[in-house]
C-alpha cells in the first residue's frame, strides 16, 4: 500500500496531541476519535489513538490503533514495531 502523505495537523490534532502528551489520556481519547471521524486516513490521528489508549492501559485497544496506522501507512507508526513509547515533550527537531 502506498504511504499516505503527512498533513499538516489540524488544532484538533494538535490539541490531542499535546493532551497525550500531559498524560490526560481520556480526553486525548475522545478528541481523536473527532478527528478520525472527519478523516479516517489520517495516520498521525491513529498513531496518537494508540499512545492514548496505552497511557489507559487498553493495550487491545492500542494494537488495533497502532495496526490502523500503519494500515494507512505513513512514518508516525514505523517506531510502534518496536516500542510503545510516549513520545517526549522535550525533543526538539532541527
Amino acid at each position: 500500500m502506498a504511504q499516505s502523505p503527512l498533513r499538516p495537523p489540524s488544532d484538533e490534532l494538535n490539541e490531542a496531541i499535546k493532551l497525550v502528551r500531559e498524560h490526560q489520556d481520556s480526553k486525548a481519547v475522545e478528541l481523536l476519535k473527532k478527528v478520525i471521524a472527519q478523516d479516517k486516513t489520517n495516520p498521525e490521528a491513529w498513531f496518537y489513538l494508540g499512545l492514548a489508549y496505552k497511557g489507559l492501559a487498553k493495550i487491545k485497544d492500542a494494537t488495533k490503533s497502532f495496526g490502523d496506522c500503519h494500515r494507512v501507512g505513513s512514518k508516525p507508526c514505523q517506531s510502534t514495531s518496536r516500542s510503545f513509547r510516549r513520545p517526549d515533550p522535550n525533543f526538539e527537531v532541527g
